[in-house]
């Protein structure tokens, strides 16, 4: 498709948004945020199963 039959079809380009929009992941590993909050709900994980084990 050339740019202009997108451009008549409503459709701005084939890019993604660039710098923030895109959230600007390149390397493809995962935030701290989220390596954080992974490691908290398997240590609640963790906490349940023990509890469970104990009630058993």
């Amino acid at each position: 498709m050339t740019n202009n039959c997108r451009r008549m079809h409503g459709v701005a380009s084939r890019r993604a948004p660039g710098g923030k929009a895109n959230g600007m992941f390149k390397h493809g590993y995962p935030t701290a945020g989220a390596i954080a909050e992974r490691r908290q709900l398997n240590a609640w994980i963790r906490t349940m199963r023990q509890a469970a084990e104990d009630i058993a």
